[in-house]
């Protein structure tokens, strides 16, 4: 805010001044130090001010109220800029003229205010800079015809009076100054959009990690823990913070230990992107559990350099159960074909696929059983 007030009320100090450079009567013209500096702070914190209310003007009066307020300081400053030349000439105002402009800068203002908070225009930005820019311009030239000069050939005091030279040098001093500041504006304005970003990437990836079910875990290319979703209390009986720090290899089942440290060294070393492993896990109250994990390596956006992997951690206990006993199940169900004295076969009639067991094998005949022939009378 500081930087931009400062660019606003330097801006239309520095467009009076110059154009002030620009205005030759005829006669010796010499400027006061001290009005002169006074405009300067004037249109400096009327600009502060009002930028710092049109944070809230997408409220049409709180609009008019910054409108109001920089409209009265680009009015101030040229009369305190118009106050401060000192040559043989006695001043006077037309009234109508600068109730003009002060209207100018008011409407012009309040316009470009509205238009760059509710930003509904293409472009909203510049086109409020140009009615900016219009409504100053304005100002200072409705006003600088407002001033009527009568002659009066007594010497001005040029005592504490400012060069035309030194006064130049000010002004390119100040527009370097605007030019610096526009370029921080602009650096800042990025970080803050990016930062923005940031946040926004690191709510969502938050909202997710921390309302699924499954684990979440970063971990740096040393395989040190530095992240840990809460499901971590749920699968595991551990709280984040009793997980962070640690590595993986410090819960796994000895049985299970080799495996994985190979699958991790392959990913640290780049040897492969990602990987799916099933290992058992111990919990905080000593038990075993089931875990698959889904290894998936890390980079830094724009670069190909690792940083780390991504784990997302399963509880399979009761999948791995359920398969353990489906080929047990299964074991015993062949065992008991192959063991009794039945004969039996299987015939899958849309593939055509025959299945027979080996005690009707050795029934039929083993060139026998293998022929298709033995389903004729079925298809009769």
């Amino acid at each position: 805010m500081f930087a931009a007030g400062f660019s606003a009320g330097a801006g239309m100090w520095s467009t009076h001044f110059i154009g002030m450079l620009g205005y030759d009567p005829g006669i010796a013209i010499a400027y006061d130090l001290k009005l002169t500096l006074v405009s300067l702070l004037v249109g400096i914190l009327g600009s502060m001010a009002a930028l710092t209310l049109s944070r809230w003007c997408a409220i049409p009066v709180v609009a008019v109220g910054a409108a109001v307020i920089l409209g009265m300081s680009m009015t101030g400053m040229h009369l305190a800029g118009m106050a401060s030349i000192r040559f043989a000439v006695v001043q006077s105002m037309n009234l109508p003229l600068l109730v003009t402009a002060l209207l100018v800068g008011w409407s012009l203002t309040a316009i470009a205010f509205v238009i760059f908070a509710r930003d509904t225009l293409r472009y909203a930005t510049a086109v409020a800079a140009m009615l900016l820019t219009v409504s100053i311009a304005g100002v200072h030239f409705i006003a600088m015809g407002a001033a009527e000069l009568v002659p009066n050939m007594a010497a001005p005091d040029t005592a504490s009076s400012l060069p035309h030279f030194a006064l130049a040098a000010g002004i390119a001093a100040i527009m370097l100054t605007i030019v610096g500041f526009a370029a921080l504006a602009l650096f800042v304005d990025r970080m803050r959009r990016a930062n923005h970003a940031l946040r926004e990437s690191e709510a969502a990836y938050r909202l997710l990690a921390e309302n699924t079910t499954d684990v979440i875990i970063w971990s740096d290319l040393d395989r040190t823990r530095r992240y840990v979703s809460p499901a971590s209390m749920t699968v595991l009986g551990y709280r984040p913070e009793d997980i962070i720090g640690t590595r993986p290899l410090d819960f796994i089942h000895p049985d299970d230990v080799a495996d994985l440290e190979q699958v991790l060294a392959d990913l640290v070393a780049g040897r492969i992107e990602g990987a799916i492993t099933t290992q058992r896990h111990r919990r905080r109250d000593g038990s075993w559990v089931w875990i698959e994990a889904c290894l998936k390596v890390t980079r830094l956006p724009g670069s190909s350099e690792p940083i780390g992997y991504v784990s997302s951690l399963r509880d399979v206990t009761d999948r791995k159960a359920a398969e353990t006993a489906l080929r047990s199940s299964e074991e015993r169900l062949a065992f008991a074909l192959d063991s009794g004295s039945d004969g039996l076969w299987d015939w899958n009639i849309p593939t055509g696929n025959i299945w027979f067991s080996d005690r009707w094998q050795t029934m039929l005949g083993d060139d026998r059983a293998r022929s298709t022939d033995i389903c004729a009378p079925c298809n009769s």
